[in-house]
């Protein structure tokens, strides 16, 4: 990160805190963002209209169960229950009081809970199994963003301890066990504190006691001698002020300006079952090619940038989904609708649709049913060869065509023999070696079965290849086989 140092303790490494320091620096490795937006109260009508499912875009379920911890930042879930803005779009939410983090997981994990308030590092912490019982996930919405703050008591105040600084040198001076607690493993509130300790060389999985506490008994605990630190959410940081025992030394907005905290999460069944109800948005992003110039505006003047390798710049696209696909078959989806808005052209002038008309409208569709047809099965033939991208004609023709070919029969089979002309034949070789994968693949199939429709086949396959997911329709070939 710009204008920070690296401060080692042993295994736990973490960047200093700067005053002036993004955190966003390192969001910038991720590939695609799989974000999200919600229960339909949250959804605005343009993009309901935009997604349906099963004929309608009405949601599927009239009650949704939605759990909370009392924190201030659950109040856009109850404002949205009270004021009854949920009604609008056809929904009630009922809200449901939980105690603790833990038993937010294990509620939605259960079905308990449609979705919940939730901390946004729990969630991905269900999803890769490290918080819990491995579950797929879905972030529906973020809630809201800051408003956490790292207490210590008024016992570490009295000896000087002001901030981190000061926590590094009584620590070191004064050896004893040192307790902080956080609200979840996986949380936000443990991100911050460790950040925090380890940022001052405190190294917080060894130097200091880390505990679990539920958000509403920090205060109580803090009262009692239990701890010398906590990292929650308000309310409770301002109780531990109006009840004079501790006092606030980092708000999270000084560690990372802006960051997510809360979310409303969901499991991906419920996500996939009531598409309707939870809305999927998936925001997806790549890297612009270096030789583009970037534009910034300072005060009322545009200046002109010219990316180097310290600056990258990332164009996006945000879609709304009711799919139960997985997020890299809806981006390989996505882009391929996006390019087929060159289809008309490729139709037009590079298969010479235009190029035959006539008075006689027989004619003229046979002419372009035939031209259809030979593009669509040209497209089909392309994917074969390059499942994770659709090639346009004008560059797959030269590519996949500059080449002589031999026929040999021996034994009753014909084998063709390939050899390239084009300069990249190297890349020619393994788009070549995905479609003899391809037609093996029919032949495999044709000669274990007595009866088969090899097109059939033949496309199952390759949409297999581009959706990442086994053919459907193997079922359908057994019947097809023994009839």
């Amino acid at each position: 990160m710009r204008n920070s140092k690296i401060i080692t303790t042993e295994k736990f490494v973490a960047p200093s805190v700067p005053e002036h320091n993004s955190r966003r620096d390192f969001m910038k490795q991720t590939g695609a963002i799989l974000g999200a937006a919600g229960i339909m109260s949250m959804v605005p009508m343009g993009t309901r209209a935009a997604a349906w499912a099963a004929g309608s875009d009405a949601p599927e379920l009239k009650e949704v169960k939605v759990g909370f911890i009392p924190l201030t930042d659950c109040a856009s879930l109850v404002i949205a229950s009270v004021m009854k803005f949920d009604e609008k779009y056809g929904i009630k939410i009922v809200l449901s009081k939980e105690a603790s983090w833990a038993g937010v997981r294990d509620k939605l994990a259960n079905g308990e809970l449609h979705a919940a308030h939730v901390l946004y590092g729990l969630v991905y912490g269900v999803h890769l199994g490290i918080g819990g019982q491995k579950k797929d996930m879905s972030v529906l919405m973020t809630l809201n963003n800051n408003g956490q703050a790292i207490t210590l008591s008024n016992q570490l105040k009295d000896k000087g301890v002001t901030n981190g600084a000061a926590l590094k040198r009584l620590v070191d001076a004064e050896k004893r066990d040192y307790t902080f607690a956080q609200t979840f493993p996986t949380g936000t509130h443990a991100m911050w504190l460790y950040y925090w300790l380890a940022s001052y060389g405190i190294n917080p999985l060894k130097d200091v006691k880390t505990i679990t506490v539920p958000p509403p008994q920090m205060v109580a605990n803090m009262r009692i001698g239990n701890m010398d630190g906590f990292c929650v959410g308000e309310p409770w940081n301002n109780r531990a002020i109006y009840d004079k025992i501790g006092f606030t030394a980092a708000t999270t907005q000084d560690i990372w300006k802006d960051h997510p905290e809360k979310v409303l999460g969901c499991t991906a069944e419920f996500s996939q079952k009531y598409p309707n109800t939870a809305r999927r948005v998936v925001i997806l992003r790549r890297p612009v090619k270096q030789d583009l110039a970037l534009t910034r505006r300072i005060k009322k003047q545009m200046e002109l940038l010219l990316t180097d390798e310290a600056i990258q710049a990332y164009e996006y696209a945000v879609l709304v989904t009711n799919t139960a696909y997985n997020l890299h078959a809806i981006a390989q989806l996505y882009r391929d609708r996006a390019d087929c808005e060159n289809g008309f052209d490729e139709l037009k002038n590079q298969w010479g649709w235009g190029g035959f008309t006539t008075q006689d409208i027989e004619r003229c569709q046979t002419s372009a049913r035939s031209v259809a047809l030979i593009y669509n099965w040209w497209s089909w033939y392309c994917r074969a060869a390059k499942p994770d991208a659709r090639m346009e004609a004008i560059t797959s023709r030269p590519l996949l065509l500059a080449g002589v070919g031999r026929a040999v029969k021996h034994a009753g089979q014909t084998t063709l023999y390939l050899t390239a002309m084009h300069a990249a034949s190297e890349h020619l070789n393994t788009l070549i070696a995905n479609i003899h994968a391809a037609l093996a693949h029919v032949k495999t199939l044709a000669e274990q079965l007595p009866k088969i429709d090899p097109w059939h086949v033949l496309l199952a396959h390759i949409i297999s290849k581009i959706t990442h997911r086994p053919p459907p329709i193997y079922a359908r070939i057994f019947t097809l086989a023994t009839g």
